[in-house]
């Protein structure tokens, strides 16, 4: 198995990590809903390899805002690691890896968090 270039691996790491953290208010997410399936279907047709799901990934976070350089990116990313130490526990040579970015683990992934909008109370209209 080949590395995944540092560069790669650290976009899908930011971005499995945002989807843990996500919390929206029940207003966005419907368009929240609907910009994660348009994220699936630019990695529909591509490879399963994880430096263009990188890309990809990539570019949705921009066109979207979202951005993993802030200091306060930086703080969640290190807490969230800091409680989930073997989600992206780095192997040693030789080692197998156990996560890897492939397109069954991030529709996966996405798909957990929809299932959670979907379990989150709405807001009524008069609230």
């Amino acid at each position: 198995m080949s590395r995944i270039p540092k560069k790669s691996s650290e976009i899908l790491q930011n971005f499995f990590i945002w989807l843990q953290q996500l919390d929206p208010k029940p207003s966005e997410i419907p368009q929240l809903q609907a910009s994660l399936e348009e994220l699936k279907s630019r990695l529909d047709p591509l490879e399963d390899k994880p430096t263009e799901l990188a890309k990809v990934i990539q570019n949705w976070c921009k066109a979207s805002q979202i951005s993993f350089s802030d200091d306060r990116w930086r703080q969640v990313r290190a807490t969230w690691i800091d409680n989930n130490p073997e989600a992206f526990r780095q192997t040693t040579p030789g080692e197998e890896a156990t996560t890897v970015g492939n397109k069954a683990i991030i529709y996966q992934a996405i798909d957990e968090v929809q299932k959670g909008f979907e379990e989150k109370p709405q807001e009524s209209e008069d609230e």
